[in-house]
């Protein structure tokens, strides 16, 4: 499971071998948010088989194979070529080779066609993002059709105006194709020098989703700099650090240079303060990466505050780096107390009726919010068609956050890292695991919904939320949002797939789940009105500091339309930033207005420990009381007293906590639970049932 604290994309570095040193070709995972394979409506080859477009330009000088060139010719077979042409060559070899295209970059160089007739048009198009001095140039395969394999495929081509170490790069980006046998590399204007991934002429298409966190990237760098070193990532360097902790700093390094390193000083800086250099005697091979530990550790004085952090290296082999322009990695982290208060999960399920997957996106929301009482969710009915739920904060919640269902935005946290939509996918326990990380991820704020009452002759409740800091929460502008949500509507037409599928718990369904099937299926937990803006309103405060609170009174919510006594009211306090992977959720809670009985809300837990569920299958929650702010630490033991897990130390407020634990590589068995706090010790027994 990624670590969910990091906000940079970090992405998966695999160098792979090339025929030739005039360009290495490095793949990666991944593509920024800048990027998209929708953006372009400028076609430059419509349909058809063994076709090229006319002469198209690049709107900037390029130099390739130490040539300036400004125009190509594309062919429908996945290259394009600086040279005239009037043959689209469908016949891919090894490169290099006087039988492929001179003057070449080979995205997916195979025997494709432009098929007519299929639901998204294939097509070959171009467009350029950016400004300059950084536009980029894209070609790209849309939606193309192999004839040699089966499905379809995208594939792209981009080149930079100002290229830092990387000339240009092909991208994998999207599609199912199988059956493939490729060609990805480039080669110069006679054919003598080229360039070409491992697997090359025998590519298959690997296999991508929609999003960009999963784009295959190759990136084409020429081999002329003999010392050229790059910062890859931060391994350790959290978003959120605690004040006066000791930290070291991990770091992972690449060697982009033709000569390979043994020594070089790994250097960081806080805040443009004094530089901290570590003399690294290692080995790295050209194109090879490292993780180091950084000898000299830093301790954050000052809670409240933003820490930039600059690590780079220098003095390679004792000499300098030739490419300065990607020696550099900055991260701000912010530092606080480390006090979290008492954390609700905000779970917004985007559903429709229309949708025939979503009944599984129900099961699932109901198996995460039964074993784990302190999850909240919220259905909004829209991100694939609308139904008689629909509404419009509905529909500007989808705009932003999904691109289909059924989804999930998880405390609206950016999973993906890749600037795309923040709700994910369900498969492969996205939303469970999802739910686990932002459980355990600390609140500065605790939240709560009081002073409820319900008039039942106007039908209009009335109450008010408070807001009070523990912690020092990031800057930003933060905003209250507050919904109705009503449970248990009888479905009108909702589509099944599942029907007739035994192993699904809907398979005994009909296709169309109507009312006449409501004892078996209804849509739950369904945002129906909102009584603030749609991303909230502003609380007034930027720069909370503990002890900051906030209050907002509602008075007469009209329920009308709804069954009160199936309503309760929602409340999320969170960040509202034009960037919508900005938009984290610090903090919710929920409160029943009449007729149903809140669970986790109402316990007493009077400083003893609960665990919920038990037996634990897999995901279970050690729940306690505070009476004052304390440091707490979790373990668990077998019953021959071996420590089994072990939770990292943590302050905690005053008031009910709950600390998730997966028991998915535990046997079936007994296993003691440990909460130590820094003057008391309680101990409660569980089962784990597989």
């Amino acid at each position: 499971m990624k670590k969910v604290y990091l906000i940079a994309i970090i992405m998966i570095i695999a160098i792979i071998n090339v025929n030739a040193q005039t360009y290495n070709i490095q793949q990666t995972i991944g593509t920024g948010s800048d990027y998209s394979y929708t953006s372009s409506s400028n076609t430059i080859i419509s349909g058809g088989n063994q076709v090229l477009s006319p002469l198209q330009t690049i709107p900037f000088d390029f130099t390739f194979y130490g040539q300036t060139v400004t125009n190509y010719i594309a062919s429908d077979n996945g290259y394009i070529t600086f040279n005239s042409a009037t043959i689209s060559n469908e016949m891919n070899t090894s490169l290099p080779s006087t039988n492929a295209p001179m003057n070449a970059i080979f995205a997916f160089w195979d025997d494709l066609n432009l098929a007519s007739g299929t639901s998204v048009p294939d097509k070959v198009v171009n467009f350029t993002y950016g400004t300059a001095p950084n536009r980029v140039h894209v070609i790209q395969w849309h939606s193309v059709t192999p004839l040699s394999g089966t499905g379809y495929l995208y594939a792209a081509i981009r080149i930079y105006e100002n290229p830092c170490g990387i000339d240009f790069d092909v991208v994998n980006l999207y599609g199912n194709a199988t059956g493939m046998s490729a060609t990805i590399g480039c080669q110069n204007s006679t054919g003598t020098d080229g360039s070409q991934t491992l697997s090359s002429p025998n590519e298959d298409y690997p296999g991508t989703a929609v999003s960009n966190s999963d784009d295959v990237v190759y990136s084409f760098s020429p081999s002329n700099y003999t010392y050229d070193m790059t910062t890859v990532s931060e391994i350790n360097l959290n978003e959120v650090m605690t004040v006066s902790t000791i930290n070291n700093l991990d770091i992972q390094v690449q060697n982009n240079g033709s000569q390979s390193i043994s020594s070089f000083n790994l250097n960081y800086s806080i805040n443009g303060g004094a530089v901290q250099t570590d003399n690294i005697i290692t080995g790295i091979t050209s194109g090879g990466t490292s993780n180091l530990l950084h000898s000299i550790p830093f301790t954050p004085s000052n809670a409240g505050q933003y820490y930039e952090f600059k690590i780079w290296c220098d003095n390679i082999n004792g000499n300098n780096d030739e490419l300065n322009c990607n020696d550099t990695l900055t991260k701000l982290v912010w530092v606080n107390l480390g006090v979290s208060g008492t954390k609700k999960v905000l779970l917004e399920e985007f559903t429709t009726e229309s949708c025939q997957f979503c009944p599984d996106g129900t099961f699932v929301v109901e198996e995460i919010t039964s074993q784990n009482p302190y999850v909240i969710a919220v259905a909004h009915h829209s991100g694939f068609g609308s139904d008689f739920l629909t509404t419009a904060f509905h529909e500007d919640y989808a705009d932003d956050m999904t691109s289909g269902a059924p989804k999930a935005a998880i405390d609206r946290f950016d999973f993906t890292k890749d600037g795309s939509k923040v709700a994910i996918s369900r498969s492969n326990n996205g939303w469970l695991d999802a739910v686990i990380d932002m459980n355990n991820y600390p609140t500065p704020v605790n939240i709560s919904i009081d002073g409820i009452s319900y008039n039942n002759v106007s039908n209009t409740v009335s109450a008010e939320v408070n807001v009070s800091f523990i912690d020092y929460a990031q800057p930003g502008d933060i905003s209250l949002t507050l919904w109705v949500i009503e449970d248990s509507i009888d479905p009108i037409s909702q589509t099944n797939y599942y029907s007739g599928d035994q192993s699904h718990p809907y398979g005994n369904l009909p296709s169309t789940i109507t009312a006449a099937n409501a004892n078996e299926y209804q849509h739950r937990h369904t945002s129906k009105k909102i009584s603030t803006a749609t991303w909230g309103d502003p609380i007034g405060n930027s720069n909370p500091v503990p002890g900051d609170t906030y209050q907002r009174v509602f008075n007469n919510i009209s329920l009308n339309g709804t069954d009160p006594g199936q309503v309760y009211l929602v409340a999320a306090l969170s960040y509202d930033n034009p960037d919508i992977t900005k938009r984290l959720v610090l903090n919710s809670n929920k409160q029943y207005v009449e007729g149903m009985v809140a669970t986790i809300e109402n316990y007493s837990l009077e400083n003893k420990i609960n665990i919920f569920p038990n037996p634990i299958t897999q995901i279970g929650y050690v729940e306690f009381q505070l009476k004052k702010s304390d440091v707490v630490k979790l373990t668990i033991y077998n019953l021959l007293a071996e420590e089994i897990i072990s939770k990292e130390e943590r302050k905690y407020s005053q008031g009910n906590h709950a600390i998730a634990i997966n028991t998915y590589d535990l046997p079936t068995g007994t296993y003691f639970v440990e909460i130590k706090t820094s003057n008391q010790v309680e101990r409660k027994k569980f089962t784990v049932v597989k």
